[in-house]
């Protein structure tokens, strides 16, 4: 056995799928071949008798679905306002009780024609009953009634009342009331109760003829010789291909005392002649559906089943062994050019196209080669985004004010101003010394909001000196956003922006207005003035690669420095958007992620 399997195991897939195919369809079918002269009479007859079993039970389900439906349109008048308060009318505190009457009569007529008989052709009519006497509210169809029969000493009319409300199937009887020929009917009947006080307000009665179910079964094969039988839950015989034997004792007919019981298929000797009875009941009705099938009728297949059968296992065996081949080299070719191409991407040929088509493989191909793309395209996006990161950060730094001595010089002449009492200059030189070791810092692109906001607060007390306080600030902070970080340098350019050009010319002080506060999980930056605006295509160059546009309001490493740097650290949906009209003012807003500074590492990264 090991030297077999160790043998399989060496072929190629091709041969393995042959050998298989062979093993698995071609094998089986010779044997069931040679073994069916020996079991088809008993498979011909389980078959036989398992269709005729489901065949029964088809048309049960046909008769349930039909009579559920029966039932719940006996539930529309409990639904309707308008039918419940005529049942519940008393007439006789009417004003006109003959015209009232005729007019909720022509009513209730209406509503009985368009929500029930309307529904099904089988519907042969519909009434309903009042309380008070058992008069009649409505009925339809309008063309006949039997105005002296009072349905109330019937059995069936006393099993509706007593289901108090439920829908009740009243099985075979005859119509006295809405048939001229008292013709044999199966109803549906529900006592009416108001909804709201439980009061019992009348009856309604639906019934159908019974040769008018023939139609729920009419669709379903049969064997010929066969006869159907359609028994109430009292044994009487609702439907019969003989009309004669309607109203009658099923047992009557079958000279059979046995009950009945669901699903199952017995023999019995009826005229004679062998039959199988095959019996299925209702689960709404009770009711039980019979069909009778001659035992020669039900197998007389047996024989033509046998040759059809020989000589499809024939036909399978060569077609089998045809397919076999077929697939398998329908199935390998592809996985072998599938197998090379992915050898030469594994090489590293990123350029090569995977371009099998069909089937599964080509759908794996299709794949792999969305993937191959991706990963070029991936691959091309970091080295743009690495290369842009660079050139961003080289323009930050060549932004800031490296010399030491500087920083160094300007503490000097500080104290000197101090030791002279010159407060002013003092304090002016206080800021631009904070200003600059904010700048030098070089630990990392992020700061706290803290310390950012003491830099702006450090950069604009500069400005104010050298504009002589020609604009005020305002600010509106959250406390908790203090602990949160941003990027360096986020607002400078903003502000910059709104002194140097946003109050260019403006008559009146100018305002900037700024705001942070948390929203779910971002932090939101506004930055308001009042100053002259701008038109729409400044924005425009502002936010886009413009640079001649740019150069000649905007500093280049400015706001769009800002826009990249948070695009490079945030991802592409994070920037900042600029809202500005003439005449109005300026609204930047900048939103990144509530991310907490950790002092330890200088804020980290994203």
């Amino acid at each position: 056995m090991k030297k077999w399997i160790s043998m399989f195991s060496d072929l190629p897939l091709r041969k393995k799928l042959i050998t298989a195919f062979v093993c698995f369809i071609v094998v089986p079918a010779i044997v069931l071949g040679t073994v069916f002269t020996q079991i088809s009479s008993k498979v011909i007859k389980e078959t036989a008798e398992k269709s005729a079993v489901q065949n029964s039970e088809q048309i049960i389900k046909n008769l349930d679905t039909f009579l559920g439906m029966i039932i719940k349109l006996s539930e529309y008048p409990i639904s309707d306002a308008e039918i419940r308060s005529i049942l519940a009318k008393d007439y006789t505190k009417v004003e006109n009780p003959v015209y009232e009457r005729k007019k909720d009569f022509a009513k209730v007529n209406n509503f009985l024609y368009e929500k029930i008989n309307s529904f099904s052709n089988a519907i042969d009519s519909s009434v309903l009953y009042r309380m008070d006497g058992w008069d009649i509210s409505g009925r339809s169809p309008t063309d006949y009634v039997n105005s002296a029969y009072n349905p109330s000493a019937e059995d069936w009319f006393k099993e509706i009342i007593d289901k108090e409300g439920a829908g009740h199937i009243v099985g075979i009887h005859r119509d006295y009331q809405m048939s001229a020929k008292e013709d044999y009917v199966i109803s549906i009947g529900r006592l009416i109760k108001d909804p709201y006080s439980k009061e019992d307000l009348g009856v309604i009665v639906i019934n159908v003829k019974a040769e008018n179910l023939e139609h729920l079964w009419m669709d379903t094969k049969s064997t010929s010789g066969s006869r159907f039988y359609l028994i109430d839950e009292k044994s009487r015989i609702i439907y019969s291909d003989f009309s004669n034997e309607l109203d009658i004792d099923i047992h009557e007919v079958l000279n059979d005392n046995e009950k009945f019981l669901n699903k199952s298929i017995k023999t019995q000797t009826i005229s004679g002649m062998t039959n199988y009875l095959i019996s299925s009941v209702s689960g709404i009705s009770s009711w039980t559906g019979i069909t009778i099938i001659p035992k020669e009728q039900l197998l007389s297949y047996k024989q033509y089943m046998w040759r059809i059968t020989f000589i499809s296992t024939f036909l399978v065996i060569i077609l089998s062994i045809i397919a076999a081949v077929w697939i398998a080299t329908s199935i390998t070719g592809p996985l072998n050019q599938l197998n090379e191409k992915m050898r030469q991407v594994g090489a590293g040929n990123l350029d090569i196209d995977i371009d099998i088509k069909g089937g599964e493989v080509g759908e794996i191909s299709m794949t792999a080669q969305k993937m191959l793309n991706e990963i070029k395209e991936l691959i091309r996006r970091i080295y743009e985004q690495e290369a842009e990161k660079r050139d961003v950060e080289m323009l930050a730094l060549q932004s800031q004010i490296n010399p030491h001595f500087l920083y160094n010089t300007i503490n000097v002449i500080k104290w000197m101003a101090h030791m002279q009492g010159v407060t002013g200059i003092e304090n002016a030189l206080e800021n631009l010394t904070s200003l600059l070791y904010y700048t030098f810092r070089k630990e990392g692109d992020f700061v706290s909001i803290k310390e950012e906001m003491q830099f702006i607060e450090d950069y604009i007390a500069i400005l104010n000196l050298r504009y002589y306080n020609k604009f005020a600030i305002e600010y509106d902070i959250q406390e908790e956003v203090y602990q949160y970080k941003t990027l360096k340098f986020l607002l400078q350019p903003i502000i910059e922006n709104a002194v140097f050009h946003g109050f260019e010319g403006l008559k009146e002080r100018g305002l900037i207005y700024i705001s942070i506060y948390k929203w779910e999980d971002q932090i939101i930056f506004k930055i308001q003035d009042n100053g002259v605006g701008m038109e729409k295509e400044d924005i425009e160059s502002i936010l886009q690669k413009n640079e001649e546009k740019r150069k000649n309001r905007f500093n280049s490493i400015g706001i769009p420095n800002i826009n990249k740097r948070l695009k490079l650290h945030f991802g592409e949906t994070h920037g900042l958007s600029i809202r500005s009209e003439k005449g109005w003012g300026t609204l930047v807003t900048i939103a990144t992620p509530a991310i907490k500074f950790d002092e330890r590492t200088n804020g980290g990264d994203i």
